[in-house]
């Protein structure tokens, strides 16, 4: 999926659909006024009927013929506050929503607002994160793949003037670079462990430190004995495969800042230790 930023009027750009969003309680203003004036009043009517009240995440999606140039408008509730989790749940909303819709591209709408809210930045960042996520599907090891929906191929992020530009494509850049991440993450953690070794993460450790400005090292078990790490090679005992202990370096900050140390558990064996108690122990943890 292809992201971009235009500065262009959303009434007047050609889309399978249109992405307004609307805020709880408040007055209709910015994009969803001008749409709703291009649309001789349709939003109101919406609002009035309470088919659309602004709710952060509810979504109302309808056709249209006159007024914009997209063929669809999605309105979606921002909340009462446009807080970045009230943001988060209307992106959630809109991806989803637009994903059953058959859009092949599409244009969201970002408001900034004066309240406190979040800023066009983190908009944006939500935005590519939320509509790659909603893409996401592991069907790698289906021997008959079920037929995908059309999903969306280009999404155009509209702001309202070119100082908003440069911060909208920055929240891209931020939002799609942890979308891959989480990407990354859900593949391994979707591979059977037959696949998924440590030897395999190990791997794909290299792997990311080729093509980024990471420093990987890798530890086998003989350097993990000669450590001493007796607590991680009594598990590791449990399987054939041989235990490995990756560590990842990025040295983004000065060399006299603090360093922020993640320890995390690639797990890719488990006996089920809750399954090898005694009967008197199961329900315990």
């Amino acid at each position: 999926m292809k992201i971009s930023v235009t500065t262009s009027d959303p009434c007047t750009l050609t889309a399978d659909c249109l992405i307004v969003g609307i805020h709880q309680d408040t007055p209709v203003t910015g994009v969803a006024a001008a749409v709703n004036r291009a649309t001789k009043g349709l939003v109101k009517r919406l609002l009035d009927r309470s088919d659309m009240d602004g709710t952060a995440g509810r979504c109302v999606m309808l056709p249209l013929d006159t007024g914009v140039s997209a063929q669809r408008l999605l309105l979606v509730g921002l909340g009462k506050a446009n807080t970045a989790r009230d943001f988060e749940a209307a992106v959630r909303g809109a991806a989803e929503t637009l994903g059953h819709s058959g859009s092949r591209n599409a244009v969201f709408a970002l408001t900034a607002s004066s309240r406190r809210g979040t800023a066009i930045h983190q908009q944006a960042r939500l935005v590519a994160q939320g509509f790659s996520d909603a893409q996401y599907r592991f069907d790698q090891m289906k021997s008959h793949k079920d037929k995908r929906p059309a999903t969306l191929v280009r999404l155009t992020l509209a702001v309202t003037d070119d100082k908003q530009t440069a911060s909208a494509r920055q929240g891209i850049r931020e939002g799609s670079a942890i979308a891959a991440g989480l990407k990354l993450a859900r593949d391994l953690g979707n591979l059977p462990g037959n696949i998924c070794t440590p030897t395999y993460l190990a791997q794909q450790a290299r792997k990311l430190g080729k093509s980024h400005p990471l420093k990987v090292s890798v530890l086998d078990e003989n350097r993990m004995k000669a450590l001493k790490m007796g607590s991680l090679l009594s598990v590791s005992r449990g399987s054939r495969q041989p235990a490995k202990l990756i560590v990842m370096e990025y040295w983004g900050a000065k060399r006299s800042d603090a360093p922020i140390v993640l320890v995390g558990k690639g797990l890719t064996f488990d006996a089920g230790g809750i399954s090898l108690k005694p009967a008197g122990g199961m329900g315990k943890k």
